[in-house]
């Protein structure tokens, strides 16, 4: 008999968790809550209940990667590049664009089972959403 308490989040609750651990590297609620609001689906309760799950995991010995295999179980195939895109968007527009975020999402497309190719093609996709037409990024 396990001790272990099983998960099961929806497709739109693993993509906020997925946001939720790449917000956590920057640290800004007022980002997260912002971008979280432009996913219609999710609202700021959702905010509420998967935040503090998110960082409670993290923060267990090898809790990232157990966040990162909770977002994998929970994604569909068919909604993985969504939730990339919305994490690479989440860093081209509010991170700082650190090395640890960049990090994670290549953990983050690899627990989502996205090739490298595709990981590539969504955050150029993100990077370009995130510039004007000056060719700076919107912050």
């Amino acid at each position: 008999m396990s001790d272990k308490t099983t998960i099961t989040l929806s497709p739109p609750h693993a993509a906020l968790a997925a946001i939720c651990l790449v917000a956590a590297l920057d640290g800004d609620a007022d980002a997260l809550a912002r971008h979280v609001q432009a996913c219609r689906q999710l609202s700021g309760e959702d905010i509420a209940q998967i935040r503090p799950l998110v960082h409670d995991m993290a923060d267990a010995p090898d809790g990232v990667e157990a966040v990162l295999a909770l977002i994998g179980d929970n994604m569909p195939t068919s909604y993985a590049e969504t939730a990339y895109i919305l994490c690479a968007d989440y860093v081209a527009l509010f991170g700082r664009t650190l090395p640890a975020q960049l990090r994670l999402l290549e953990r983050l497309g690899e627990a989502l089972r996205l090739d490298r190719l595709t990981r590539a093609a969504l955050d150029r996709a993100a990077l370009a959403r995130a510039q004007d037409l000056t060719g700076e990024t919107q912050a």
